[in-house]
């Protein structure tokens, strides 16, 4: 990891508008790849959705402000769901 790190940081050093390239995208890709095999569930996949829509709205929010919101956001709609579709006892 360190040497990996390592390399990136003087590589980068070395490439001529490396910046232009677009690779931030790349670590939002990646992030997407890790999160979603482990949707697995209705509560899962809305609490997913949800705090990835407010992410993207809450975006222009200073300080970063738009990630705890979405992470609240996600939380919540999780919770919420999951006791919107749990299933109830036939009375």
């Amino acid at each position: 990891w360190q040497l990996s790190t390592l390399l990136g940081i003087t590589i980068d050093q070395t490439l001529p508008n490396a910046a232009n390239w677009g690779l931030d995208f790349a670590m939002s890709v990646t992030f997407i790849g890790m999160i979603v095999p482990y949707v697995k569930t209705k509560p899962m996949a809305i609490s997913t959705l949800v705090s990835g829509m407010v992410a993207l709205l809450a975006y222009p929010l200073p300080h970063k402000l738009g990630l705890i919101v979405a992470a609240i956001a996600g939380i919540t709609a999780g919770v919420l769901s999951e006791r919107i579709l749990k299933p109830r006892p036939n009375l």
